[in-house]
């Protein structure tokens, strides 16, 4: 049998992998990727170009916090569950999303309506 389970994603040289990768594992862009493009599919879903491509990746001039929070990830073991949840709410507002839309992607989202106001503005 011949599989190709391995994909790899090549990244242009206007975004940085660290902050292509934050985006990749917030909460947003998997409740988009399985409710959009899989379509809520339970099955085998192919993570290749004709999925990537269509990921709505927004062009940042600055991406030094999300490449910071990777680094962070990677580094502390007992705080990953905290930056998952930096990376998540830098991710919220990168999107424009409202504390209202951020419960509909994540109904226990450990970050309050006061907290996320107050990154907001």
């Amino acid at each position: 049998y011949i599989v190709d389970t391995i994909n790899q994603i090549s990244v242009k040289e206007e975004y940085s992998n660290k902050y292509i990768w934050c985006l990749l594992n917030s909460k947003l862009i998997c409740w988009y990727v399985y409710n959009f493009i899989y379509g809520k599919a339970i099955r085998t879903m192919h993570f290749d170009s004709v999925s990537t491509d269509r990921i709505p990746i927004r062009i940042i001039k600055d991406s030094s916090v999300y490449q910071k929070l990777w680094s962070l990830y990677v580094a502390e073991g007992n705080n990953k569950v905290k930056i998952s949840n930096e990376i998540d709410l830098l991710v919220y507002h990168l999107y424009g999303l409202t504390y209202d839309e951020v419960l509909i992607v994540d109904p226990e989202t450990p970050i309050t309506r006061e907290e996320y106001e107050k990154k907001h503005n």
